[in-house]
């Protein structure tokens, strides 16, 4: 909540958002089939993070995808390899779970993060003109197969 207001103009209503789905996605978090990390300095000051969630039953027979989310380095940290090796770390455990999809949401401008996600496996395959952070960007949605297959 701290980069994206500040570098991209995001108010309240991403706040809003990113909050409930934080909080919605915490009270379902399952170990078994999610996972979170949280990369912490010396001093316990968070560095980085991101989320894998796992797919979810709709009770209709059919899975979501696994969903890539909240995948953020602090500032100081872009070119150290911690965003690196974060996405292996969520990656592999999509793969080791047999996941045979996951994906994820951004949007243009995240040069670094879009290079990561290209070199991890991620292919861009669509480009929506919902704005769904509030802040006048396109979303966009990068998906990965299993084992990072084209």
């Amino acid at each position: 909540m701290a980069y994206y207001p500040a570098a991209w103009g995001f108010g309240r209503s991403f706040e809003g958002r990113l909050g409930a789905d934080m909080g919605a996605f915490l009270r379902s978090f399952a170990p078994e089939t999610d996972l979170l990390l949280a990369a912490r300095d010396d001093d316990g000051a968070l560095q980085g993070s991101v989320v894998l969630q796992g797919p979810r039953h709709n009770g209709d027979g059919s899975d979501d995808d696994a969903h890539l989310r909240w995948f953020i380095v602090a500032d100081g940290q872009p070119g150290m390899g911690l965003g690196r090796a974060l996405l292996r770390r969520a990656t592999g455990f999509a793969d080791a779970m047999g996941y045979p999809m996951c994906y994820l949401t951004t949007f243009p401008g995240l040069s670094a993060a879009r290079h990561l996600y290209e070199s991890a496996g991620f292919r861009l395959v669509a480009t929506s003109t919902v704005d769904q952070w509030d802040g006048g960007v396109q979303e966009q949605r990068f998906e990965r197969l299993r084992g990072g297959e084209p």
